[in-house]
């Protein structure tokens, strides 16, 4: 999210050349962050990071979800002000980047292809595996 692929260097000017002939770019955004880059080389993850936003496990640790990323991800947690924060900056330098006209905001619920943490599983009871 909030990113472009070396593969797609030139989706700015692309979109530009969109935008004279009256089509409207909105690109789409999956709000899971995805864990396995290395430090420094994500930005939304490291400022989630610096910004402590993510849904946590009990044990005060970022619960480890599934989708479409190839290591883990984590799903913000946008009841903190700060998670807020984080979605305002990196949206705002994002539309700097590639003048979108909209954003298709998809699976903006936690939503895990795996039943609870990756690693630990979920616990059994009726708050996580309702009747």
């Amino acid at each position: 999210d909030f990113t472009i692929g070396p593969a797609f260097k030139d989706l700015p000017a692309y979109v530009q050349e969109l935008k004279s002939k009256g089509i409207k770019f909105i690109p789409i955004q999956d709000p899971c962050i995805s864990s396995g880059e290395p430090t420094g080389t994500y930005r939304p993850f490291d400022l989630g990071n610096e910004l402590d936003i993510w849904i946590k496990k009990s044990d005060g640790t970022p619960a480890a979800g599934s989708v479409w990323t190839e290591a883990p991800c984590y799903f913000p947690d946008y009841s903190k002000q700060s998670t807020r924060e984080w979605w305002n900056i990196l949206i705002k330098e994002y539309k700097n980047l590639v003048d979108y006209a909209g954003i298709w905001i998809d699976m903006n619920e936690p939503t895990s292809f795996a039943f609870g943490d990756v690693h630990e599983g979920c616990s059994s009871n009726s708050i996580n595996d309702p009747p």
